[in-house]
């Protein structure tokens, strides 16, 4: 059904283009606002719940500022007090309403979103690992060292090894004299 729908959706906006409708700019607006919000629930439908939390979030102004914050400025020495003071709340109405809305303490989710970031630049960057530490907000290569070892049970150096991703084939063309 949804399918069905899309695909008739963007059939009616290629059509409006096409015609130069006046309304077709306004239309194309909504539509696209409209299959927005149709691709977010499916998306979101196939979430797991740690996922599905992270969108809870941003239902809550002040929980969504602060996991932007989080996202934006992810090396900034976060606590639970400096996020509270951002989005004006007390640390323990802040601690409360994030963990309520997405389902995890703002220090794990910060703790887990780093992770994330470390590991996604471990695996497609040749960045040094003291940089991806330092861009990720860890105090010391040590510390991420440390951290990252805990959480994967190997150092992030043979973790990357593990996962790099192989070279891309070499690509050679053959040029044939047509006559």
């Amino acid at each position: 059904m949804l399918r069905g729908w899309i695909e008739a959706s963007v059939k009616y906006a290629a059509d409006e283009l096409v015609q130069g409708r006046l309304a077709s700019s306004d239309a194309i607006s909504r539509l696209s606002e409209l299959l927005l919000v149709e691709a977010v629930r499916h998306y979101s439908s196939q979430l797991s719940a740690d996922e599905v939390g992270r969108l809870n979030g941003v239902r809550d102004t002040r929980i969504g500022r602060a996991n932007s914050l989080i996202h934006r400025e992810l090396a900034a020495p976060w606590s639970v007090e400096a996020l509270a003071r951002e989005v004006l709340l007390s640390s323990d109405a802040f601690e409360q309403r994030f963990t309520s809305a997405v389902g995890i303490s703002p220090a794990t989710y910060l703790t887990r979103w780093r992770l994330k970031a470390t590991q996604y630049s471990l695996r497609e960057t040749p960045k040094p690992i003291g940089q991806i530490a330092s861009q990720a907000g860890y105090a010391s290569e040590d510390a991420f060292n440390e951290e990252l070892t805990e959480h994967l049970g190997q150092s992030p150096e043979r973790w990357r090894e593990e996962r790099a991703a192989p070279p891309a084939p070499a690509t050679t063309f053959e040029f044939v004299s047509v006559r």
